[in-house]
């Protein structure tokens, strides 16, 4: 019998070190697109993108440390609730082929912290 795996990696991002710095973190880790939809938001999810993202890349290397991926190989948006998605991985991985992948983001007044967990099969 298979018994599922779960990766999870989470990345602390402190919020202060990045305060008036919005548009350094849009150049060095967002898309276009995702300046565009992050735009309007708070800071804290702007950073809380950034901890996503790095916490997405160390789980992906983790379970394949052939990939190598940078933050704006990453999109990332929200879903129709609210909640961080993976919007797309800039044709570096077929995400068809990756197991479920599910995402938070959460903060308080000095961290921000991206959690991202992946659903395996044990082989």
């Amino acid at each position: 019998m298979m018994m599922p795996q779960v990766l999870s990696q989470l990345y602390t991002l402190p919020l202060a070190s990045f305060r008036g710095k919005k548009e350094e973190l849009f150049n060095n880790y967002f898309t276009q697109a995702e300046v565009d939809h992050l735009q309007e938001r708070a800071l804290q999810t702007v950073v809380g993108f950034v901890a996503l993202k790095k916490a997405l890349i160390q789980l992906l290397q983790s379970a394949s440390p052939e990939v190598l991926l940078h933050e704006k190989d990453i999109r990332l948006s929200h879903s129709a609730d609210g909640a961080p998605r993976i919007a797309e991985l800039n044709g570096l991985l077929d995400r068809t082929k990756l197991p479920p992948i599910h995402l938070s983001l959460s903060h308080t007044r000095e961290h921000v912290y991206g959690l991202a967990v992946m659903e395996a099969s044990e082989t």
